[in-house]
């Protein structure tokens, strides 16, 4: 008799571990893959190190070039087409924000992060998408300390956009990069 009792309060004890109380006395079940397993959360959260935005107010004449090729007459073949508005200006913004301006989403894990530029002077990482191809870019974010989150095995997002060239090429830039924090 005292071990079935040692049993039913096991098979108690079970089920208050999977269980929830409600005010006083409303109790619901609760399975073990509904629960919220914290741990995980933390270690797949993602965090933008790089966003267009940040970059344009940390760098305001990068816009302003960009614009001025755009405007440059003498100069038909060098800059953006400017399709969209003007790179950077509000109307530019409204369009992307928009869609109107064409966006790719590319997701996958770092495979590597190596050197790259013709004297490796700066570093690069490329990505195993999750549709199975290969993403390859440029190491950038927008404060210097996240830099070293560029690791093999973290995951990535990267949204880029494409701009049409004057000399009608497209051009296709980053508008974000998400990467997963550890």
């Amino acid at each position: 008799m005292a071990s079935r009792k040692r049993e039913y309060f096991t098979v108690f004890q079970t089920l208050l571990n999977y269980c929830k109380v409600v005010g006083t006395d409303i109790i619901y079940w609760v399975t073990e893959t509904a629960m919220p397993n914290h741990q995980d959360d933390r270690q797949n959260q993602m965090l933008q190190i790089y966003a267009l935005e940040v970059a344009h107010q940390d760098d305001p004449s990068q816009v302003e070039l960009a614009q001025k090729l755009t405007l440059d007459k003498d100069r038909p073949q060098m800059g953006l087409a400017g399709i969209y508005g003007l790179f950077g200006s509000p109307d530019w913004w409204t369009n992307l924000n928009a869609g109107r301006i064409p966006i790719t989403e590319f997701t996958g894990i770092i495979e590597t992060v190596q050197f790259s530029g013709m004297q490796n002077e700066s570093r690069s990482f490329t990505l195993r998408l999750t549709n199975g191809g290969r993403y390859t870019y440029t190491c950038v974010a927008n404060q210097k300390r996240d830099l070293k989150r560029y690791r093999q095995g973290r995951k990535v997002t990267v949204i880029a956009f494409t701009e049409k060239l004057k000399r009608g090429e497209d051009l296709e830039m980053v508008w974000s990069i998400e990467i997963e924090s550890a």
